[in-house]
């Protein structure tokens, strides 16, 4: 529709384009918001497991990110309010909104103000800052003068011992 709009606005004669090139924004302006102004996305992805000794928060937390590392939800895609995702899920507003203050921190999602809260462009940036921190891991060793080989070794009995936990 918006190439027929341009069209006809350049085959047109003088005098008329404002009225198409208002319509040709308008259509462009529908077709990147479109998931904006539709509603937001069922929260059926998320459970809550009152009796895990994990915290609701990070529950909720955990499976927002898995949801968008997996494509569930993708760039763009609206999530719902705080008070009807805690309404849905049985939790506090207190609850939910601490889990998206973090979502936000870590860059998976984006509030908009008064539009709501929004899969953020990047997504997941668990990788981002996972290379950051490894960089910033391989720098501080080498200025401490440990060798590569035992930097490793620290990481992975680092990472043995929180799997182990």
């Amino acid at each position: 529709m918006l190439r027929q709009l341009i069209t006809r606005f350049a085959e047109h004669p003088e005098g008329t384009y404002r009225g198409y090139a208002i319509a040709a924004f308008v259509v462009a302006r529908q077709n990147c918001s479109k998931r904006r102004t539709e509603g937001p996305v069922p929260a059926s992805f998320i459970a809550i497991d009152p009796r895990s000794s994990t915290p609701p928060f990070e529950q909720l937390r955990s499976q927002v990110i898995a949801a968008v590392r997996s494509g569930e939800l993708a760039h763009d895609d609206r999530l719902p309010t705080v008070r009807a995702l805690a309404a849905e899920l049985g939790l506090a507003t207190n609850t939910v909104a601490r889990a998206y203050r973090e979502l936000e921190r870590d860059s998976v999602i984006e509030t908009r103000g008064r539009f709501g809260s929004f899969v953020a462009p990047n997504g997941d940036s668990a990788d981002h800052n996972a290379k950051a921190a490894a960089d910033a891991f391989a720098t501080r060793t080498e200025q401490l003068g440990v060798s590569p080989a035992a930097a490793l070794a620290l990481v992975t009995d680092a990472l043995n011992r929180r799997s182990d936990a």
